[in-house]
């Protein structure tokens, strides 16, 4: 479950001072503008963690309030039971940029080295021409493949069915369609200088989701019953079920088939929607007071509320749980 970490209005981050992280040219990955910095040596507040490295994400220009979306995706990941990385609201005072500071979720300082590979590596090597750009065959049972793979040459016995069941849940219940892979991933590290698989990545990257590209002169529209659900409807995961079928196919199908193949799955699902409202409402309203450059107006706020409460909701009359 991902670490509570509060962050008040008052405590926006300031990254002026911080320092560049040498590796920062050769890490972004995706579309949207990100910098990797190393926070001070000294701590400055208690969620932030001295000497280690966060990733500042902004929006797309076209849709500024995106990266509420990555803030608010980790305050459910908390009240769901879902590992998001600590997100937290930033700013650069130099640029007059606000984005989202998301922590890196390897390599910690005081522990030993770690390596993320991400899965687009894996699928290239379990997939001949494997189309890394647009990632097409990228699918669950070429994952099913490679746990097995590394359950039998490295003995890493983590549950797999378990993590991809509440990762799937999770994007069904944002409504995220680009877990594409390079936004999933393995954390090796190393044992009398051998790599072993150690964990897997949190459920990060969560921007593209919650109506981000959706105007607010639009939100009314959404008022109208066959309007949101026609929006739900259409979403897609970004992954296939096998590499032999030609098109991706809605969350909640996705979910189904999966819990059809894994019920043992099913208990941790339920708990990931079965989360308290009021906390989500108290969550995502307090984010609209901090006082930022592109503010969380109340209006989105209150959209994207209505959106994972409409979610929730019918995953679990979809799924019966």
């Amino acid at each position: 479950m991902s670490k509570v970490l509060i962050q008040n209005p008052k405590e926006i981050i300031e990254i002026d001072d911080w320092r560049i992280a040498e590796d920062n040219k050769i890490y972004p990955e995706g579309s949207k503008e990100k910098s990797l910095y190393i926070a001070p040596n000294e701590r400055i507040y208690d969620f932030i963690i001295p000497n280690h490295k966060y990733l500042f994400k902004l929006s797309y220009s076209r849709y500024p309030e995106q990266f509420w979306v990555e803030i608010i995706a980790y305050k459910l990941g908390c009240l769901a039971g879902v590992e998001v990385p600590p997100t937290f609201v930033a700013i650069d005072k130099g640029t007059m940029r606000v984005g989202a500071l998301v922590e890196w979720f390897f390599s910690y300082p005081g522990y030993s080295t770690e390596l993320k590979m991400s899965g687009a590596n894996y699928m290239q090597m379990l997939i001949s021409n494997y189309d890394r750009d647009k990632g097409i065959q990228h699918n669950l049972k070429s994952i099913k493949t490679l746990h097995s793979f590394l359950k039998k040459s490295f003995s890493f016995n983590f549950n797999w069915p378990e993590y991809w069941a509440k990762t799937l849940a999770f994007d069904a219940l944002i409504g995220n369609t680009d877990r594409h892979q390079d936004n999933w991933g393995i954390i090796w590290s190393y044992k009398d200088k051998k790599p072993f698989p150690k964990r897997m990545t949190p459920v990060f990257d969560n921007g593209t989701s919650m109506g981000h590209e959706i105007l607010e002169r639009n939100f009314d529209s959404f008022n109208e019953p066959s309007r949101l659900e026609k929006y739900v409807l259409k979403g897609t995961h970004h992954m296939k079920w096998s590499l032999d079928e030609d098109v991706r196919i809605g969350h909640v199908e996705l979910i189904k088939r999966f819990i059809c193949e894994h019920p043992e799955v099913i208990d941790a699902v339920k708990r990931i929607l079965y989360f308290d409202e009021e906390k989500l409402n108290n969550a995502i309203m307090e984010l609209t007071t901090f006082n930022v450059y592109c503010k969380l107006s109340e209006k989105r706020a209150n959209f994207i509320e209505k959106l994972l409460i409409y979610r929730r909701n019918n995953l679990i009359e979809k799924l019966k749980i």
